[in-house]
């Protein structure tokens, strides 16, 4: 555990591309399915499913587009890197040498967090889709119940 910090620690603003503060923007919502909805409750559920779509498609386009400037931030930085150890060092060791280098490998850590995040959130995106599907399906059982508890109070009158 000591030797984690026995060597210079670098701050984030260091590194060029950020990391998401938190990847919990897409809320589950889940709902008391031990009855049919009223059609109150249907569209309020399925506006909420809709809401927490758009959130999870919102953030695996943010997710893509921090990827892509993760994968910029460290091709451009080993490229430079590469340069500079091809001046002291064998053409052969230079680029193994510049992915050592704690600023490049920094970013590419970063580039491989981006890339499981958008993974991630297409993961949330077929749940959502899912969930979705799940929901029509259990509101057009709620319209059938409905109906057939309407129907069987008209018969009991």
């Amino acid at each position: 555990h000591r030797d984690l910090h026995s060597f210079p620690t670098r701050r984030s603003s260091d590194l060029g591309c950020p990391l998401p503060a938190r990847i919990s923007t897409m809320s589950d919502t889940r709902m008391d399915v031990t009855q049919p909805m009223d059609f109150a409750a249907c569209v309020r559920e399925h506006r909420l499913a809709s809401e927490a779509q758009y959130r999870a498609e919102q953030f695996l386009t943010e997710q893509a587009s921090n990827v892509a400037q993760c994968e910029r931030d460290y091709r451009e930085a080993l490229a430079i890197m590469i340069l500079e150890k091809k001046r002291d060092h064998p053409a052969t060791l230079a680029k193994d040498l510049a992915r050592g280098d704690p600023v490049v490998a920094g970013l590419e850590f970063k580039r491989i967090v981006a890339e499981g995040l958008r993974e991630a959130a297409q993961q949330s995106i077929w749940r959502h889709t899912a969930g979705r599907r799940d929901l029509e399906q259990f509101i057009v059982w709620s319209q059938k119940a409905s109906f057939l508890d309407t129907q069987s109070q008209g018969e009991h009158r």
